[in-house]
């Protein structure tokens, strides 16, 4: 995992170096700019003769990106300009600005027709306008600026790499700022949470950490967020001793399958048994159960209705595929008042939400919700009519409102996958693979989840390893095939969560 950080924590990161530990500001700037041109040179990998402009804010941003244009100009790796959108105001920029006008540096301030002739030249554009102390929303001028700036990039066809964060990015939202496309985003020290919320992780484009390192330390705090890695599977999934029997790899009970959804029953179930798990009890309707179990031939099945003995389980999953039937509500009352870890998925999300407005009770302890964004702002709006609390506040403030309130760890599924757990802490996966974009993925990942927590994980260590494996087995599969399905994403879970399992201990 790295850790992640909000625009706040690195802006007291910044500040306490130079205050406490009497680093002087132009010292960490000279450091950052160095770093991010030595960066960009191996990510661009210009000639000579490419035309690059920095955009260049009044604050300390601006300064990082007058460090770059020094470095660039200095050392003749590619033709530099600076396009000044405002007066240095801090007094690091101010020294940057004096060093490279002494230095000859082609430089101009916006508007003018020098400004447009740089943007329209080059091949690059440097974003340093607005870093992170930039506060949502944009000020209207600011909203202003950054569209006619938008319409110039899309005439030029410029890339755009940008310092530490996209320009007007910050811990609120600002669903009126201008779309700002990056194609890299090069992170000082910690890359940004909020380049991670779905709204704002197009624009961030490839996001690369600069290692940096204040003298500072980032202040440890429950709500922090860590960005999820393929190799953190082994410790969020957990071990499977050599002497393990089915018993010890746990029993998950799933309801789940109705008779137009048969197939989202067969997936949750064939991947809880790749990702470990010992047993595995479904409880299918009357009229598919027959069907399922010659399908599922290793499942103990039961139908809905008939008395179910929970205390053979570890777990319990409920919804892939489980239609909205009358009976269904009643049901998961009866499992939502059970002392047994749950998750919640699909149809199950859309009756929990049915009784929470009918009045039933919505808080537990060790329990996992699955949304994706139309079931997310369901549970929202059910959930605010109930407490007269709506949620507010940028997308990570309202999932850990949502996990506070309902004592849940949150599983917010999207191309990128917020995990989050009553406490405030995040988990973050970076995804962007749409083979995952297919019919019955998210089925997998029910079972995945529901296998790990069967086996003994806690509800945040379950979320994260499930998210994991489906992400990474998703990544191999697009890699090696192409597009995939689900059947194939079921099946091939085995082979990582097993190396997994079997490698750690």
């Amino acid at each position: 995992m790295r850790r992640l950080v909000s625009n706040f924590e690195a802006q007291a990161q910044d500040t306490d170096s130079i205050k406490t530990y009497e680093l002087p500001g132009v010292a960490l700037m000279e450091q950052a700019g160095l770093l991010l041109f030595q960066t960009l040179l191996k990510l661009w990998q210009p000639l000579p003769s490419n035309r690059a402009v920095c955009l260049v804010g009044a604050g300390n941003n601006g300064g990082d990106a007058l460090v770059l244009a020094r470095q660039a100009f200095l050392s003749k790796s590619f033709q530099v300009s600076v396009v000044f959108l405002g007066e240095p105001r801090t007094a690091e920029a101010q020294v940057q600005a004096r060093l490279i006008k002494k230095l000859g540096l082609p430089s101009a301030v916006w508007p003018s027709l020098a400004a447009e002739s740089y943007l329209e030249q080059a091949q690059l554009w440097i974003d340093g306008i607005w870093g992170a102390g930039m506060i949502p929303p944009l000020r209207p001028e600011a909203r202003d600026l950054l569209s006619q700036l938008s319409r110039w990039r899309e005439k030029s066809g410029a890339q755009i790499a940008a310092i530490d964060l996209p320009s007007g990015l910050g811990d609120g939202e600002d669903p009126e700022r201008p779309s700002w496309p990056c194609r890299w985003t090069l992170a000082v020290a910690n890359a940004k949470q909020c380049c991670y919320f779905p709204q704002n992780r197009s624009d961030a484009g490839e996001i690369f950490t600069i290692p940096f390192r204040f003298p500072a330390p980032l202040v440890k705090a429950e709500n922090t967020a860590e960005l999820l890695e393929m190799d953190d599977l082994a410790d969020q999934g957990g071990v499977v001793p050599p002497d393990a029997w089915k018993g010890l790899r746990g029993s998950l009970g799933v309801f789940a399958g109705c008779s137009e959804m048969t197939g989202a029953a067969v997936l949750a179930c064939r991947s809880a048994q790749s990702a470990g798990v010992g047993l595995l009890r479904g409880v299918f309707d009357s009229g598919i159960r027959e069907r399922l179990s010659g399908l599922l031939p290793a499942v103990i099945t039961q139908e809905t209705g008939k008395e179910v003995n929970f205390r053979k389980l570890d777990a319990v999953l409920v919804g892939p595929g489980w239609g909205r039937a009358e009976n269904r509500g009643q049901l998961l009352q009866k499992i939502f008042a059970l002392p047994l870890p749950l998750v919640l998925d699909a149809d199950g999300l859309r009756i929990l939400c049915q009784n929470i407005r009918a009045g039933a009770p919505y808080e537990r302890a060790n329990w996992i919700l699955t949304p994706h964004p139309g079931e997310l702002r369901d549970l929202f709006q059910s959930l605010a009519a109930r407490t007269a609390q709506p949620p507010e506040g940028s997308f990570l403030e309202r999932l850990r409102w949502l996990a506070k309130t309902t004592g849940a760890v949150i599983l917010a599924k999207g191309s990128v996958t917020w995990v989050v757990s009553p406490t405030g802490f995040s988990g973050v996966w970076d995804g962007g693979e749409p083979g995952l974009g297919t019919a019955g993925s998210g089925d997998c990942l029910a079972g995945f989840v529901g296998a790990f927590l069967a086996r003994g994980r806690t509800s945040l260590q379950a979320a994260q390893a499930g998210v994991i494996l489906q992400g990474s087995v998703g990544k191999r599969l697009s890699r090696e095939r192409g597009w995939f399905t689900a059947e194939e994403l079921a099946q091939q879970a085995s082979i990582e969560a097993a190396r997994a399992a079997i490698l750690k201990n």
